[in-house]
């Protein structure tokens, strides 16, 4: 199977390029913050803000939603920004250029290289014609896909991916609030090229959510409704036309999502997925959330997920490396008793959002995986694992009994589940 990448701006009007490109100032503006700071009275109290200044071909397609992107920005990173769009009289003699129609996708889903993606592939393919998108925030990217994917997928692909950043200071992914948004330009302008109205965002129910699971924690919000809400109103007016961002994952669990992977995968090459943002294509940290959980779903969802991982908190006794872990187990004891304990945020969330069932299947996902591990044969776990089984779960038999609910169903669920 053979990986082809091509730069997708290439083929991008201008308003799609400058899309892009404001969406990247918010990106390097988080990022950097060296914007000047200017100091208004609001209410009569001093309310400070990033005044940033872009570049663009026709200032009046892109004044009238300048709320938009400064709402975005606040929702995402907390702070105010204040955007001015202006141009050059060299600049605003040069013809516009529009997007060239191509034919041969439907829709767009993005795919990073991680397990959602790839299992968000899996489920456009069945339905659609899609056209993938690969936003660069890694120059390694191209290898890893090449080298890691090449043998899982079953076919000749063509990924998109950003010149673009490029020309920006350099950005990395990690914890930046903006990244998201970052991501949803980039297929916005995708989808524009192509003419079509779909763009698949592959991520977790949990994860589009992010509750804190611990008042220390830092959440991103790469998919919150709010953020998919906000970029859906912006892009139709951009555009002149209706862009659909769907979340098909949006009720589902990673273990419930892991469990939909053809059984090659799950057995064979789970390790060519990298779900780490602390170590993007490199072995995973196996610490971080992103990696706790994973690993955690995988014992659910019976893949073999042992392997690529720097740190195993899962069967060594590392004690400077549970905090996560132990936080994230908290939550889950804290969710299947009534969501009592957990912070007034994060229940507001849930509830707001009616999503009471998907955090009870998480909760017991996490905790079926301690158990599994303390129960079942050819599985080891460390001693923090085998105490905290022993105080919480071994002793509560209702616990017990709900726990064995995700260990039944999901490793029979199917892409064919859901539908798109």
């Amino acid at each position: 199977m053979k990986i082809n990448f091509d730069f997708l701006e290439e083929h991008a009007s201008t308003i799609g390029k400058e899309l892009v490109t404001i969406s990247l100032v918010m990106m390097a503006t988080e990022r950097l913050d060296t914007s000047t700071e200017i100091k208004v009275k609001l209410d009569d109290r001093e309310d400070p803000f990033s005044q940033i200044n872009i570049l663009v071909h026709d200032p009046a397609v892109w004044c009238p939603h300048r709320h938009i992107f400064e709402a975005i920005y606040l929702f995402l990173t907390g702070k105010r920004i204040q955007i001015h769009f202006f141009t050059t009289k060299k600049y605003a003699k040069t013809p516009p250029v529009d997007h060239t129609g191509k034919k041969g996708a439907d829709c767009v889903s993005l795919f990073s290289g991680g397990l959602d993606s790839l299992i968000t592939y899996h489920l456009v393919r069945q339905y659609n014609n899609p056209v993938f998108v690969n936003v660069e925030l890694n120059t390694r990217i191209e290898k890893y896909l090449k080298k890691s994917l090449g043998p899982v997928l079953p076919e000749d692909l063509l990924f998109y991916k950003l010149n673009m950043i490029n020309d920006f200071p350099k950005l990395r992914g990690d914890l930046q609030q903006t990244r998201g948004f970052v991501f949803l330009t980039t297929a916005a302008m995708a989808a524009q090229v192509y003419g079509c109205n779909k763009v698949y965002v592959g991520e977790t129910g949990p994860i589009m959510f992010q509750p804190k699971f611990s008042s220390t924690d830092i959440v991103t919000r790469t998919t919150h409704p709010v953020l998919i809400k906000l970029s859906e109103k912006l892009f139709s007016n951009v555009f002149g036309k209706k862009i659909c961002l769907v979340t098909p994952f949006a009720n589902n669990t990673k273990a419930e999502m892991i469990g939909m992977l053809p059984g090659d995968i799950k057995k064979k090459h789970m390790s060519c997925f990298d779900s780490c943002l602390s170590t993007r294509q490199e072995d995973m940290c196996g610490w971080c959330y992103s990696c706790v959980v994973r690993r955690l779903s995988s014992i659910v969802a019976g893949a073999m997920d042992d392997d690529g991982f720097e740190h195993d908190v899962i069967s060594k006794n590392t004690p400077k490396k549970l905090v996560y872990l132990a936080s994230l187990l908290e939550f889950c004891l804290r969710v299947k008793n009534d969501f009592s304990g957990i912070s007034l945020d994060a229940k507001n969330m849930i509830f707001e959002y009616r999503k009471e069932d998907l955090f009870v299947r998480f909760a017991e996902d996490m905790l079926a995986a301690i158990y599994i591990l303390n129960t079942k044969p050819n599985h080891v776990c460390n001693d923090y694992l085998k105490s905290f089984a022993d105080q919480y779960i071994s002793c509560d038999p209702n616990l017990v009994d709900d726990l064995k609910k995700p260990i039944e169903y999901v490793d029979d669920m199917s892409i064919a589940d859901i539908r798109i």
